[in-house]
C-alpha cells in the first residue's frame, strides 16, 4: 500500500469462509502465511473469485481496506498483531499435538454428515445423537 503497509491475499476459486478462526481451525493456512510474512501486515484475506461472486473474506485492522468500510472484529483482539499472537499459539499447539502423536477422536460437528465410514467410527455420530434426542430443530 502507499503507506508501506501490506495485505496478504490468498485467492480461492471455490468457496471461501473464515475457516482459520477458533481454537481448532479447519484451515490454518492463512494464519501460517501471515506469521511468515508479518512485517507491516494490516490485513489477511481470501480473495474469492468465481463466476458467481468476487469478494474478500478477511481479517483487517483498518476500515476501507479490501472493499470494506469497516474493520473486522479480529476475534476480539485489538489489532492484527495481537490476533497473530493468538494464531501462533494455536498453530504451535496443533504442531506439538501432531508431533506427540495425539490422535484423540475429536470430529468437527459437521463431519458425520458426509462420512461414509459409520461402521468403522469410534464415536457416536453427531447426527445419530441429534435424531435420538427428538429435537426437530436439530433434525432440520
Amino acid at each position: 500500500m502507499s503507506d508501506g503497509s501490506r495485505l496478504l491475499i490468498d485467492y480461492k476459486t471455490g468457496s471461501a469462509s473464515s475457516d482459520w478462526r477458533g481454537d481448532r481451525p479447519d484451515n490454518p493456512q492463512l494464519p501460517m502465511y501471515a506469521l511468515l510474512h508479518c512485517e507491516s501486515l494490516i490485513a489477511v484475506a481470501y480473495g474469492r473469485i468465481n463466476a458467481a461472486e468476487c469478494r474478500f473474506v478477511a481479517e483487517s485492522e483498518r476500515a476501507n481496506v479490501l472493499l470494506s468500510n469497516r474493520r473486522t472484529n479480529l476475534e476480539g483482539m485489538g489489532s492484527l498483531a495481537e490476533l497473530m499472537q493468538v494464531w501462533a499459539a494455536r498453530i504451535e499447539r496443533l504442531a506439538r499435538e501432531f508431533r506427540d502423536g495425539c490422535a484423540a477422536v475429536d470430529p468437527l460437528p459437521t463431519a458425520c454428515r458426509t462420512c461414509h465410514l459409520q461402521g468403522l467410527c469410534r464415536v457416536p455420530s453427531t447426527l445419530d445423537a441429534s435424531e435420538a434426542s427428538g429435537d426437530p430443530a436439530e433434525n432440520a
